[in-house]
This record gives structure tokens, C-alpha cells and sequence, in this order.
């Protein structure tokens, strides 16, 4: 009887065991999955630009957001490393505003890239894979935000040592500058984003660019429509 009874209990531990892993594999599986759903199942979608006071500028998020920071806007100059960037714009009006924080949430989608460039897909799938998406969190007068940097849901530069600022540069918000610092040159320029974008970056002591307004709601300037057409071509990608 012991030894049955052993035999029995030594397979009942097996069971256990083998039900434990599917478990475990079930959870693994539904982890992967969430995880590279967006790289999996979004595409790019190729928008005219020639049309672009009929899509930018005219997303439903952006509803709430102050004024002077809705748009469609062409991202010139980005420069990485050197080298010319396939994200090419931005439309506030994609992402997500949580007004009682002054946070504005923009994932990869909200993101118009470059589709000339052979590296645009693949970066932007890269992106989506690692749920990316940045947080622009604003000062109480919206004049200027931190820029904060997400990858797998997790905040990134400050890990990195490194500040990321958003500031108007125009009264009526159609240019912003963005500028990049180490977290040490970042507190000799000021303690505000716009201190530093306005300090710092016009003199030329960080690494900035324009994002300047393309549209917004069936507004379109045509100046910058013609100059962010010379750098995309007839058309944009938004991955989605």
C-alpha cells in the first residue's frame, strides 16, 4: 500500500508539474503576444500629402489640447548621430491628453515618417515593437514641456542621464524648438525647459531642431507644406 500510495503521489507531482508549465507557457504566450501585436498587425499606411488638410491636424485626441500645440508638424533638421532621421512629423492631435497632469501621451502611430527612405518601415516596426512613445509633460503656463522618453513602459533618459525639452519659439506656437542635453550641461543652462530651450538652445549649446506646424484643422500653411514635400516627396507614411 505505501509503495501505491508513493507511486500515486510521485504521479500526481508529475500532473502538477506538467500543469505548472502549461500554465506558465500560456502566460508566455500572452505576454509575446501583447507584446509584438503592434509590430505584427500594424502596417504603414502611405498618406498624400498634396491632401494633408484633409488628415493632418485633424485627429480627435488633440481635441483638449492648448492651441498653440495642435498640429500636424514637420520635424526639419532631425539629425541622430549625424545622420537625417525617416521621422519626419508629428501630429499632436494623435495622442492623448491628460489634462489634470498636463501630459501629452504620443505613441509611435501619431508618428509620420519618411516612406522615400529604405529604413522608414523598419524603424517605425522597431519602435512599435518596443512600445515606444514619448510624454510631453507641460509647465503650468504651456509655454514648455519635458520631454520624456518610454520603451516597454519604462521612463529612459533619465537612466541615460540625458534631458529632453520642448519649447514655443513663436507667440502663436507654429515653431517649437527641441533640444537635447546631458543631464549636467541641462542644470547650467536652467531649472525650467523653457529657461534651457530659450538659454541654452538659441545659443546654440545643445543639440536642437524645428518642429514647425504643417495643418491643423483644414488649415494648411503652404510655405512649410512645400518644404516638408521637398524632403518627403508626394507622400508620408504613418504607421498604424
Amino acid at each position: 500500500v505505501g509503495e501505491g500510495g508513493q507511486g500515486r503521489r510521485g504521479e500526481g507531482e508529475v500532473k502538477g508539474g506538467v500543469g505548472e508549465m502549461k500554465v506558465a507557457l500560456g502566460v508566455c504566450v500572452t505576454f509575446c503576444a501583447w507584446l509584438f501585436r503592434p509590430a505584427a498587425v500594424s502596417r504603414m499606411r502611405s498618406l498624400d500629402m498634396s491632401q494633408v488638410g484633409s488628415w493632418g491636424g485633424a485627429g480627435d485626441g488633440g481635441k483638449q489640447i492648448p492651441a498653440k500645440w495642435r498640429g500636424l508638424f514637420f520635424l526639419s533638421n532631425v539629425k541622430p548621430n549625424g545622420s537625417a532621421s525617416p521621422l519626419i512629423g508629428l501630429d499632436t492631435t494623435l495622442c492623448e491628453f491628460d489634462a489634470a497632469h498636463r501630459v501629452l501621451r504620443c505613441p509611435v502611430s501619431a508618428m509620420l515618417w519618411a516612406t522615400a527612405r529604405d529604413d522608414a518601415a523598419s524603424t517605425a516596426r522597431k519602435l512599435a515593437a518596443a512600445r515606444v512613445s514619448y510624454e510631453y509633460r507641460f509647465d503650468p503656463k504651456f509655454e514648455a514641456a519635458l520631454i520624456t522618453l518610454n520603451v516597454f513602459g519604462f521612463e529612459t533618459l533619465a537612466r541615460l542621464g540625458l534631458v529632453w525639452d520642448i519649447a514655443k519659439t513663436s507667440n502663436d506656437g507654429s515653431t517649437l524648438t527641441r533640444c537635447s542635453w546631458t543631464a549636467s550641461s541641462a542644470a547650467e543652462q536652467g531649472a525650467t525647459p523653457y529657461e534651457r530651450v530659450r538659454r541654452g538652445g538659441a545659443a546654440g549649446r545643445a543639440s536642437c531642431y524645428k518642429a514647425r506646424r504643417v495643418a491643423v484643422d483644414g488649415r494648411v500653411t503652404s510655405g512649410l507644406l512645400r518644404e516638408m514635400q521637398r524632403a518627403t516627396g508626394s507622400s508620408v507614411g504613418r504607421f498604424e
